[in-house]
């Protein structure tokens, strides 16, 4: 009796597990696109055994299944839908299988109104791996394969996003306005996969090039202003190489404005770097790049001019 029951718990449970979603591509997207079609991977085993519904009234215009019954591709109409959370149910011949939430998140303000670059940038071309390692410590990684290898000429060479960031005042000398990396997705190829193309994960940045959260700001949504007024007014390049709270020199949290950052007001710490005058009486006036002073007080206006007029208070969402 006691192995008959076994048998049946077992039967059950493999029945629950028969086809659990592994993965969703894209993981989230938002509403008020100006596509209003959305195509979402789900990808699990014999998932395509199953019929599909969605909540909150969104219409699905397509579902398409493959020769491979381990995926399935739905697509919904967003239009005039509000940023919100979305329930897809996994129905097998006779009982719901699974559910999966999926979540509309609400643009920033202004989103849409990002400028691109044009005809007035200078753009960079940069092979990812082999600009400049800034981290030597991520050269390599478990959960990827390949190994960084400097003596291999077709291995991972170290390059990575810090050291873009570190080398950021000679682009600009370059005269560089605008930088195009080569892809920083994830490519878990045994072999060459210092060129990314080969990307395993469209959604997920490569180990071996960091992450952004050295970089992370109070605000994301104070830096994105930042960014974008600069991108359409004065087109500066800044560097953040001194927002790194590790960097040897601490002006991140020996600047004043770190007495209002530690409080859990937004700032945006405004440095014109280290030079061989800093400090020193040498610092006088025939040393100041005019031109290039106005168009630094042009790019605070502009950003302060915005957060004077918005409706609604900066979003505080970093550490």
């Amino acid at each position: 009796m006691k192995k008959l029951s076994f048998i049946l718990f077992c039967l059950a449970f493999s029945s629950l597990t028969f086809a659990q979603i592994e993965k969703v591509e894209p993981p989230f997207w938002y509403a008020g696109m100006h596509n209003p079609e959305l195509q979402i991977m789900f990808y699990g085993k014999n998932i395509a055994e199953n019929s599909v519904t969605v909540s909150n009234n969104i219409v699905i215009k397509n579902i398409q299944k493959t020769e491979n019954r381990n995926y399935i591709f739905v697509t919904i109409d967003t239009q005039n839908s509000p940023a919100q959370e979305l329930t897809f149910t996994f129905k097998g011949t006779d009982k719901i299988e699974f559910t999966r939430n999926y979540s509309l998140k609400q643009r920033r303000d202004n989103s849409a109104l990002r400028k691109s670059y044009d005809a007035s940038d200078v753009i960079y071309l940069i092979m990812s791996d082999r600009f400049a390692n800034g981290n030597p410590n991520n050269d390599s990684d478990s959960s990827v394969t390949e190994k960084g290898d400097r003596a291999n000429p077709g291995g991972r060479h170290g390059g990575d996003i810090k050291g873009m960031i570190d080398h950021l005042d000679y682009l600009k000398e370059l005269g560089v306005t605008a930088l195009w990396p080569t892809p920083m997705c994830e490519d878990n190829d045994a072999r060459y996969s210092y060129h990314t193309y080969g990307q395993s994960d469209v959604y997920k940045t490569d180990p071996r090039f960091g992450t952004n959260e050295e970089y992370l700001k109070l605000s994301s949504e104070l830096h994105e202003i930042n960014e974008r007024n600069n991108n359409v007014y004065t087109k500066l390049a800044f560097d953040y190489t001194y927002n790194d709270v590790n960097h040897p020199t601490n002006l991140y949290k020996r600047s004043d404005h770190w007495n209002f950052a530690k409080h859990g007001i937004p700032i945006i710490f405004y440095f014109d770097g280290i030079h061989e005058d800093y400090h020193k009486v040498s610092d006088e006036v025939s040393k100041i790049e005019f031109d290039l002073l106005a168009k630094r007080a042009q790019s605070l206006f502009y950003t302060a001019w915005e957060l004077a007029n918005r409706d609604a208070r900066l979003v505080v969402d970093k550490e």
